[in-house]
């Protein structure tokens, strides 16, 4: 039967990651990370373990649609020579991840997943007063998602300017465009984070967005 391990990296260095994921890097008889824009990408060479990437892949792909479903029967592939550990930032909400399931269910492979420290524990360490409850969401997941303005909100992955854009309309739907926000993004290096506060019209015209942007 194929093996497959899912482990969360989270979106810093080694630091955060935990001792059963770093067990499961050293081990792995193939290593594959969703891509290699993440700090654990130069600790892994410097550590002296292999791996591979879905970048090129991702840069063949039309949409993500495409490359999750793409994504996820390279790797159910790959198991076929031997188990295999698939790195990601968060395996909890990847969409790569949730592909991988689906056909591992169909197939009856066996997927194991090992949580981490999540970026959206990280980015709400970093908010001065966080509600006890939150809603989360990707960004590109946000258009279809039911919103109060009674609730807080922690958006992830604003990756471009555009995507920030639809977000701020509609946000504007529901609150003044003078609400004030917390805009969060990271340097892609090293995985730290930075916050500031900002008003709500302002949220597509900062100077960072990838993977790392979030908004509170």
């Amino acid at each position: 039967m194929e093996q497959l391990t899912i482990v969360t990296l989270g979106t810093g260095g080694e630091d955060f990651l935990t001792r059963q994921v770093e067990n499961a890097l050293r081990q792995a008889p193939q290593l594959v990370l969703r891509t290699a824009r993440h700090p654990m990408a130069d600790w892994l060479t410097r550590e002296g373990i292999a791996f591979d990437t879905l970048d090129s892949l991702y840069d063949a792909c039309e949409d993500f649609d495409e490359f999750n479903q793409k994504a996820a029967k390279k790797l159910l592939k790959r198991c076929a020579d031997g188990p295999v550990c698939y790195a990601v930032s968060d395996a909890a909400f990847d969409t790569t991840v949730a592909a991988v399931k689906q056909l591992a269910s169909e197939k009856q492979a066996k997927v194991t997943v090992l949580p981490g420290v999540s970026h959206a524990s990280r980015c709400l360490a970093l908010i001065d007063t966080p509600a006890t409850a939150v809603r989360l969401y990707a960004a590109s997941e946000f258009d279809r998602a039911p919103l109060s303005p009674e609730e807080a909100l922690l958006l992830t992955e604003l990756h471009s300017q555009a995507c920030a854009g639809d977000c701020k309309l509609k946000l504007m739907s529901l609150l003044p465009e003078e609400t004030p926000i917390t805009f969060i993004w990271g340097q892609e290096a090293t995985g730290e984070l930075q916050a500031a506060q900002i008003p709500l019209f302002e949220l597509d015209r900062q100077k960072y967005y990838d993977h790392l942007t979030a908004v509170y």
